[in-house]
């Protein structure tokens, strides 16, 4: 259902929605409860994308709202994900 050539708008996971409670595209989030933590992961507007959407939150604004404490860019997601498996 989401991809780019798609006339549907987008539908948030609902699993995502339900424990970060953010309806947007390309975010992933892990809640940690071993170290009781949780890391939201996303790429930051670029400023093309505010020329065509106008002024939009940073990631760490979206992140506050919801009461998630740390961020991080998506391009880290694998590292961390290896580093928690490696460790366990």
């Amino acid at each position: 259902m989401n991809y780019p050539g798609n006339t549907y708008t987008f539908r948030q996971d609902s699993s995502f929605l339900y424990y970060f409670g953010l309806d947007l595209p390309n975010m992933v989030g892990i809640i940690d409860v071993d170290e009781n933590k949780e890391i939201l992961f996303s790429h930051e507007f670029s400023v093309e994308d505010i020329v065509w959407m106008g002024p939009q939150p940073s990631l760490a604004q979206l992140a506050e709202q919801i009461g998630v404490a740390q961020t991080a860019s998506i391009d880290t997601l694998k590292n961390i994900l290896n580093q928690n498996k490696q460790a366990n």
